[in-house]
């Protein structure tokens, strides 16, 4: 025969229970500052984004053209002419400005009337396009990247002179990345969660502050990934954000899931299996 519950043994096991309660409270508070106190912080990472190439110009101001001014792009001379005469890079030169630096502009771009605006055998320039105005014309590298600054601008006239001896401006492209940097990071693949902040400025664009991260991989020492799940892929950023980032290990019921289940015994680390709960 079953031995009867009794009052006692009600209120013992009330008694029982609320003990556990407390202890297990007081267990995760304590483990909560232990999360706090071993996931130092990790300040002052940063992200590198993408960048889009840009290409090099060159602006020529003149206020008039001679006969036989010259303007060199590159290896190639452009060459004015009263009389225009069949070679590449002659231009007609007609007495009126914004028409000069026309013919000039449809000489590079190979439009317009060959054989009237420039010379009939002229090919098409193989480093710039260009665009003109009253007073100026722009050219600008075909292909983007510093490379374009390279191209030389010179010029033979007394009323016509250009920005620089070479084009300028261009800008290299920087392919999307996830990389994030930190000089001697300690890191390893899976560590986490951590949650990141900022300070003066943004978190790298689709960072935020409301998310657990994970270490998706350390390509260096100096390297890391971050990830939304453990084995997750790595977040390719598209903007650098600005101010200083931090990245500390997140002191909350997942991080505490994560330490009992990395540190406890294997029994713990049953219980404690998030995905069970």
């Amino acid at each position: 025969m079953a031995n009867p519950v009794t009052p006692r043994h009600v209120r013992h096991r009330k008694r029982s229970r609320l003990r556990r309660s407390r202890n297990f409270r007081d267990f995760l508070t304590g483990l909560e500052s232990i999360l706090t106190a071993t996931g130092a912080a990790i300040a002052s990472w940063t992200a590198t984004a993408p960048v889009t190439a840009v290409a090099s110009t060159g602006v020529l101001t003149a206020s008039a053209i001679a006969n036989g001014d010259t303007i060199t792009i590159g290896a190639k001379v452009y060459t004015f002419q009263d009389t225009l005469t069949d070679v590449d890079g002659n231009v007609k030169r007609s007495g009126t400005l914004a028409t000069d630096l026309a013919n000039l502009v449809k000489a590079i771009n190979l439009t317009g009337v060959a054989g009237t605006d420039y010379a009939t055998s002229s090919v098409i320039d193989a480093n710039v396009s260009a665009v003109s105005d009253a007073t100026t014309m722009t050219v600008t590298a075909k292909t983007a990247g510093t490379a374009g600054d390279a191209i030389a601008s010179t010029e033979t006239s007394a009323t016509a002179a250009w920005g620089a001896a070479t084009l300028a401006g261009g800008v290299d492209a920087v392919a999307a990345t996830a990389n994030l940097a930190k000089t001697t990071h300690g890191l390893a693949a899976d560590e986490g969660p951590f949650l990141v902040s900022n300070s003066g400025g943004s978190l790298p664009t689709p960072l935020d502050n409301a998310t657990l991260y994970y270490v998706a991989s350390v390509p260096d020492a100096n390297t890391f990934t971050l990830t939304t799940e453990k084995g997750g892929s790595a977040i390719t950023l598209s903007a650098a954000g600005s101010g200083t980032n931090t990245m500390t290990k997140a002191s909350s019921l997942d991080a505490i899931f994560e330490y009992l289940k990395k540190f406890g015994a294997p029994f713990m680390r049953a219980a404690t299996d998030v995905d069970d709960l």
